[in-house]
């Protein structure tokens, strides 16, 4: 896996891989020890946090409608093109911004602690 690059603003960007390699639909993506799901979708890539801040339902399993993504467990659904925010104000799902760069998907870690022990 290729390094961790820090861009202009000082946003920390990790890669995932090709773009090509990855499904359209629910995945797995891991940067270190950090967990996420990451989707792929006619709209281009999106990545949130693997445990709903609720009672921490797997959000591998949840479906997608939209810009909206809801939990498995218990339904609270969360808006992706609002930061991750829960349909009725309650706890947000923590999102990730990704990017695009030459044929290769990364994700922003900047504030993420764990990822700093990337190997």
């Amino acid at each position: 896996m290729k390094p961790a690059k820090t861009d202009a603003s000082g946003l920390v960007w990790h890669p995932l891989g090709e773009a090509g390699s990855f499904a359209m639909g629910i995945q797995p993506a891991e940067v270190g020890r950090v967990k996420l799901v990451l989707v792929r979708s006619e709209q281009g890539f999106r990545a949130f946090d693997r445990h709903c801040p609720h009672v921490g339902g797997p959000m591998l399993k949840c479906e997608t409608t939209g810009s909206y993504v809801t939990c498995p467990l218990h339904g609270w659904s969360f808006n992706l093109d609002d930061g991750g925010r829960e349909a009725h104000g309650y706890r947000s799902l923590r999102t990730y911004l990704v990017r695009l760069v030459d044929r290769q998907v990364f994700v922003e870690l900047t504030d993420v602690t764990e990822a700093a022990k990337v190997e």
